[in-house]
């Protein structure tokens, strides 16, 4: 197979500049009837690198170019199996495909870089997270986002059960245990005697050592946001608890025994949601404390003599504005272009990539959201 299909954002292969670049998005459709439209849309796609392609003297070049575009309009299977959206990307050498779970506009680019902020957008509605589901007798994790959730493997030793975990140290007569629904299921418990009192520090003792196993064997190797999913009255407990770094505020109460998948997901995405809210409202405020210092602006020349010079922090981009035009990254010169010609992209496309390629953050908003009507907003270092 002449093309790669790829999850982890970025590649390496984005940022690289100065050959000759194709960069395609196109919306698609997970279903009958509506998919059958897509190699259509794809192939109309296709006519528009051609016809960019054609001032590209070298045709071994161009072969190599288009090779991976027609071997994909052919592929049957993949049409058949597609997600939301697609992005394809294209160098003398490579061939990356991002299956998308949120729709791009269509678009096709030939330039002397990658055109990613599309990307950007899509990656940055799906982050990463796991999730602690939590009782007061057992956990489980899992890793995804508000599209996939995975539930992770525990090893062997895990902390699976409150007796697994506290073995001899539990109250005597605090629980037994028996599997409802047959071996392999989740154990339930009922309490049999003790005291409250007694009962609760078996609690703290096994959520503490649910803390310690999800640090070293999950957070400290996923650094990903942690949530905590269990009832109310256990999530008080697990936080006074809990001395992981990556434990999130914010949680979802409900019942580890009464939740299942779909119920992980829908909650997920109403959750980040709010995170993603949470954030952006945060940039804003931190773009106007910036500005208030002079260390913020929304002028392009600056923004980008500011960026050649790696003193970008947090660039701010409005989503699906569109300034044709490359930028020389080496002096940061501007030149202005129609996007739809060969060789000129978006220039707030390479202020992005420069920006990524110095350590800084970028980030996709609204135009509702942003500071000013320039399409971009950027705070400084120093």
């Amino acid at each position: 197979m002449i093309y790669e299909i790829v999850t982890q954002f970025p590649d390496p292969e984005l940022f690289l500049q100065g050959d000759t670049y194709t960069s395609l998005y196109q919306p698609t459709h997970r279903y009958f009837p509506l998919n059958k439209q897509d190699p259509i849309v794809f192939k109309n796609l296709l006519k528009e690198l051609e016809a960019s392609l054609e001032t590209v003297e070298e045709q071994e070049l161009k072969d190599k170019l288009m090779a991976p575009f027609y071997a994909l309009q052919e592929d049957i299977d993949f049409w058949n199996h597609t997600l939301d959206g697609i992005a394809m990307l294209a160098s003398r050498d490579r061939c990356i495909i991002y299956p998308l779970h949120v729709q791009p506009d269509p678009l096709a680019v030939v330039a002397h870089s990658f055109h990613i902020k599309p990307l950007l957008a899509a990656f940055q509605s799906v982050e990463k997270f796991q999730l602690l589901v939590l009782s007061r007798e057992s956990f489980s994790m899992y890793e995804g986002n508000q599209n996939e959730m995975t539930q992770l493997d525990l090893e062997e030793g895990a902390p699976r059960t409150m007796q697994d975990a506290l073995g001899d140290q539990l109250t005597d007569g605090h629980l037994s245990y028996g599997f409802h629904g047959g071996a392999g299921n989740t154990p339930m418990y009922h309490g049999v005697g003790g005291t409250q009192s007694e009962m609760d520090k078996d609690t703290e003792k096994y959520f503490r050592a649910v803390d310690a196993y999800v640090i070293e064997h999950f957070s400290n190797h996923a650094h990903l946001p942690l949530v905590l999913v269990s009832l109310p009255e256990h999530q008080s407990l697990f936080y006074q608890v809990s001395k992981n770094p990556w434990l999130m505020e914010e949680s979802i109460q409900a019942s580890a025994h009464e939740l299942d998948s779909s119920d992980v997901k829908k909650k997920a995405h109403l959750l980040i949601k709010h995170l993603q809210r949470k954030k952006i409202d945060a940039l804003k405020e931190s773009y106007q404390s910036a500005n208030a210092r002079q260390l913020a602006t929304t002028d392009l020349v600056l923004a980008v003599k500011t960026a050649t010079e790696g003193r970008v922090s947090t660039l701010l981009l409005q989503r699906k504005y569109v300034q044709g035009g490359t930028i020389d990254r080496e002096t940061g010169k501007i030149t202005q272009g129609d996007i739809t010609k060969p060789y000129y992209d978006d220039v707030l496309d390479d202020l992005a990539q420069l920006v990524l390629s110095m350590g800084g953050e970028v980030m996709m908003l609204e135009a509702e959201d942003m500071p000013g009507d320039t399409g971009l907003a950027v705070i400084f270092r120093y």
